[in-house]
């Protein structure tokens, strides 16, 4: 007899564990499947970076998620090098973007935030550059370590009751009578009504097994990190183009957030450029001066998958029913892992989510004449 379940989540990076962690605890049999390892692919390479900068339909992901996380630290009961001590995205004197209109619009989408002068911008990061227009803190921002995060609340998760298989990929999804009806694996079959696609840059394949076109493709990131130093600062920050943080440990974490790297991503590379490592780095230098004689010591890259308008796909489809797909997040899939996962886990049981997700539903792509 074919095993049964109530909801399968394909990936086990952080939007999989949250779905499976919220799931069980309301008691429902879920299992996990992962063609790796808990966080071996963006929710193990990227920042650590508690800060939610996004807006328009998935504003309300952002702002559930800054309330989630103190509560979810506290839930999981595991090592996370949780910290909260605000998000500062400085102003530099060539950004066309006045710190006030950022201010302004943080406002306009709900966050809190609080313009601040040159002056107490480098009093939060004393190796800033002289020459900058000042900044917006952000003070429910934090930092996590990501791999220990998720692999804590994967381990909650299971205390919970859910089951996590790792080295198990999904083959094809079982769908009969427009309905799901399970999966197909590199270990066999198992039957479940509700099936999560969670498999970030993978979802666009994954949904096609069940028969839905999802938009969602690979971007290469990559981040570099330094040599220990003494702790100068709990606060994250952004500009220039980049974003960093100082860990725990005296390390500092940064990248750039655009896309430049080469040679062109057509699959799913993990391969470091070395030229987007010296963009990076100068980029760094630039911005906080005061950090030119770190050293760095290694670099990795990651992938992740925004979908093709940058806003993420949140829903339970009509067809087939009982399938989900919790993708398309880009760079901001970590952050906003927590409260998709309270989404998905409304969405798995048939009540209503938390928040409004009614602008992330794929049905904007047919409108819109993509796919």
């Amino acid at each position: 007899m074919i095993p049964e379940t109530d909801v399968i989540v394909i990936g086990a990076g952080i939007v999989g564990v949250a779905s499976a962690f919220y799931l069980a605890r309301a008691g429902q049999r879920v299992v996990v499947m992962d063609k790796g390892v808990v966080a071996g692919e963006a929710s193990g390479r990227n920042g650590g970076h508690l800060a939610p900068t996004i807006d328009g339909a998935w504003a309300p992901l952002g702002l559930l998620a800054l309330e989630t996380w103190p509560e979810l630290i506290a839930d999981i009961d595991g090592p996370t090098e949780y910290r909260r001590g605000g998000g500062l995205y400085v102003v530099v004197a060539d950004d066309p973007t006045d710190p006030a209109d950022i201010l302004k619009y943080r406002h306009a989408q709900g966050f809190v935030a609080e313009q601040l002068s040159p002056e107490e911008c480098r009093r939060l990061l004393p190796a800033l550059a002289e020459d900058i227009k000042g900044g917006v803190l952000s003070p429910r921002h934090g930092q996590v370590n990501p791999i220990l995060t998720a692999k804590s609340l994967a381990r909650a998760a299971m205390r919970a009751g859910a089951e996590i298989r790792v080295q198990t990929e999904v083959t094809g999804v079982l769908t009969r009578d427009n309905r799901v009806e399970g999966v197909t694996t590199t270990d066999g079959p198992l039957l479940a009504p509700v099936v999560v696609n969670a498999a970030g840059a993978w979802a666009g394949r994954i949904a096609a097994m069940a028969g839905v076109e999802c938009p969602i493709g690979p971007r290469r990131i990559q981040i570099l990190l330094s040599e220990a130093m003494p702790v100068f600062s709990d606060v994250i920050w952004g500009g220039n183009g980049l974003y960093g943080r100082q860990a725990q440990a005296g390390h500092l974490h940064f990248g750039a957030g655009g896309p430049a790297w080469e040679p062109s991503v057509a699959e799913f590379d993990h391969g470091v450029a070395p030229g987007a490592m010296q963009r990076t780095a100068l980029r760094m230098l630039e911005l906080m001066p005061g950090l030119g004689d770190v050293c760095i010591l290694r670099s990795w890259a990651g992938v992740i998958g925004p979908s093709d308008d940058g806003v993420p796909v949140l829903e339970a489809c009509a067809v087939p029913k009982g399938f989900i797909v919790a993708a398309g997040f880009g760079g901001n899939g970590f952050v906003t892992g927590p409260a998709v996962g309270k989404v998905v886990a409304a969405l798995a049981m048939g009540r209503r989510p938390p928040v409004e997700i009614e602008g992330l539903r794929l049905k904007r792509f047919r409108a819109a004449g993509i796919g």
